[in-house]
């Protein structure tokens, strides 16, 4: 029996992951090169900001460091979210159905925290969480089980009774090594057949989450 929902935050809670292509985009182009949506989605949805820029720098062979590119985006970042990000369809019907039916509910994020909050306040969703993981806390990121196994220990909460929900096929692989059970909502891209293979169930927005938990 679930008694456990975990959810990913980017692509899947919130509309962000349009947010991190253009301010990628932005960069890359800078340079006169161009990212595609179809290489984000491929190599950079639900990974660390770290590991993107790195791996940034390394697909355009771009002539700065890790930290330089860091600064640059986070600047746009920010100006893009403050003028507000959309709920993913169905975010609030299913947060409003699994707290009245008293799941435990976590957020699992590559995200820093002072990012994650203002997003989740501006929606008027931070407080449905029991508990929070962000990005800083973990020493291995997605698609390393780490994140779903703090918020494990973080719910006293047990594999088998838990559910994770994802976006991408980071996401996808981090709870399978996690031995946890998987909903994909995609996002920008459905998942490869080597990635569906692995999720309980790919499902076309959260509010039909509600559906496969009755």
């Amino acid at each position: 029996m679930i008694k456990n929902i975990i959810f990913d935050m980017d692509g899947l809670l919130v509309d962000t992951e349009i947010v991190s292509l253009k301010m990628y985009q932005q960069l890359t182009r800078r340079y006169n090169q161009e990212l595609t949506t179809d290489q984000y989605a491929e190599n950079f949805s639900g990974k660390p900001a770290v590991v993107n820029m790195n791996l940034l720098i390394q697909m355009f062979n771009l002539p700065i460091t890790t930290q330089e590119g860091l600064d640059f985006v986070d600047v746009i970042e920010k100006d893009l979210i403050a003028k507000g990000v959309n709920l993913k369809p169905g975010a609030t019907e299913l947060l409003t159905y699994l707290k009245s039916n008293n799941y435990q509910i976590a957020l699992a994020t590559s995200s820093h925290k002072s990012r994650a909050v203002e997003i989740l306040k501006q929606n008027n969703i931070y407080d449905y969480f029991d508990a929070e993981t962000y990005g800083p806390e973990i020493k291995h990121g997605k698609p390393s089980p780490d994140i779903f196994l703090t918020s494990l220990d973080k719910l006293n909460a047990k594999n088998v009774e838990s559910l994770v929900l994802e976006d991408s096929e980071a996401g996808i692989t981090a709870a399978t090594n996690a031995e946890i059970k998987v909903i994909c909502v995609p996002d920008m891209c459905t998942p490869r057949p080597e990635y569906a293979e692995k999720v309980f169930k790919i499902l076309p927005d959260l509010g039909q989450v509600i559906t496969v938990l009755q």
